[in-house]
């Protein structure tokens, strides 16, 4: 009776030990799934990831048994680490003599540094497109606020609008900011003409018939069309015919 007992409490006891050690190997084996997770192997040297993903340490004694010329291969191919690695969207750079990896705190700045070279282009391109363009406030009034070289606009002088009052002999100002030279391409169409109501024989507006359907010139708005003579739109002009614009 006495050595069944023993018989038991041994059987028992085996079990438990046995239950222990299943139990106590569980731990273990996520440890290690978990540090899978953050080893990565370059070329033939593993390194390892800390927690903060920052730094790859090489791992220590990470050296496999061979011989010859396999084991000189190995070596020759261990030897070599990239200077750079690229892991994810983060870049490693090398420091020391290869053991350790750490992620490239310049990285940033060369990105920002980037974009703000693409930006510059971008406003570089925008103001020469818009430098191609007539400044309309120079243009119809002869002058602009931002005339001191502010303005992306071109200011050009000789497409200046005529000045009405110097047309009707009433503009004695010699500072006149628009011009006083009579030329098509700054000289809108007679009103009274179009309606066959001019009798001026020196009538300094255009003397043209044009399509009653056409639209206004564009041009003319802003004080100066460069095909004045082919323009088949209304630039229409008198004293009692007053366009106001507002730009």
């Amino acid at each position: 009776m006495q050595e069944a007992t023993l018989a038991v409490a041994a059987v028992e006891r085996k079990n438990r030990e046995r239950r222990g050690a299943a139990h106590g190997a569980s731990p273990t084996k996520s440890r290690n799934s978990s540090s899978r997770e953050s080893i990565f192997r370059i070329g033939l040297v593993r390194y390892k990831m800390d927690s903060s993903k920052q730094t790859l340490q090489r791992i220590s004694g990470d050296e496999s048994s061979c011989s010859g010329a396999l084991q000189k291969e190995k070596d020759a191919k261990k030897s070599y680490v990239p200077r750079r690695l690229m892991i994810g969207k983060d870049e490693y750079v090398q420091i020391g003599n290869g053991n350790q990896l750490i992620r490239d705190p310049k990285k940033r700045t060369r990105i920002l540094a980037s974009e703000k070279v693409r930006w510059s282009l971008h406003t570089t391109r925008s103001r020469l497109a818009r430098k191609r363009k007539y400044c309309q406030f120079f243009t119809r009034f002869g002058k602009c606020n931002k005339d001191d070289g502010k303005c992306p606009f071109i200011h050009d002088s000789s497409k200046i609008a005529v000045c009405t009052k110097f047309l009707n002999g009433l503009c004695f100002n010699p500072e006149c900011k628009l011009t006083h030279k009579v030329i098509p391409e700054r000289m809108p169409d007679c009103s009274y003409f179009l309606q066959g109501l001019c009798t001026n024989k020196v009538c300094p507006y255009r003397h043209v018939r044009v399509n009653p359907n056409a639209s206004i010139c564009e041009g003319y708005l802003r004080g100066y069309c460069a095909d004045a003579n082919e323009v088949l739109a209304y630039s229409l002009y008198s004293s009692n015919f007053l366009l106001l614009f507002d730009f």
